[in-house]
């Protein structure tokens, strides 16, 4: 994601499904305040104790169903829904509910899986695999061209 760092200073955040947190700490650590919701009670107590030990900033954790958050309370900087639209039982609805929660002017982070980027990584890898001779070639030319 290039996002200047600087937007995430002081910004409101909701990670809706956190899953165990590890990439919504990126997030805290770029300075924003983050709000992480997870159904999954494993995912939910792993990501509480990652933020209990590594967070610099305020944070909530609620354990709950994505579709059980009343989006009209509160309004957010970044809404991030990151792989997991694509898994619930109404996707338009899920993005549809997220959007609910931007402020204005806010951004929406959003990943779906898709069968595009399988087949990217695919072409990405016969790229590589084709022109590097050895494992320190493949590191090297993927950096490079990826």
């Amino acid at each position: 994601m290039k996002l200047p760092p600087k937007l995430f200073a002081n910004s409101s955040l909701i990670d809706f499904g956190c899953g165990m947190g590890e990439n919504t700490v990126v997030y805290d650590h770029l300075g924003s305040n983050c709000t992480l919701l997870e159904y999954d009670n494993f995912s939910y107590k792993n990501a509480l104790n990652l933020f209990k030990k590594h967070a610099k900033n305020n944070f909530r954790m609620i354990n709950t169903d994505i579709f059980d958050y009343d989006t009209q309370s509160e309004h957010f900087d970044f809404v991030v829904s990151n792989g997991v639209a694509h898994h619930t039982k109404d996707p338009v609805q899920n993005i549809q509910l997220r959007c609910n929660a931007l402020k204005p002017g806010g951004f929406f982070i959003l990943g779906i899986g898709n069968k595009t980027g399988f087949s990217q990584r695919n072409i990405q890898r016969f790229i590589l695999y084709s022109i590097a001779n050895n494992n320190d070639e493949i590191v090297k030319y993927s950096k490079l061209l990826f």
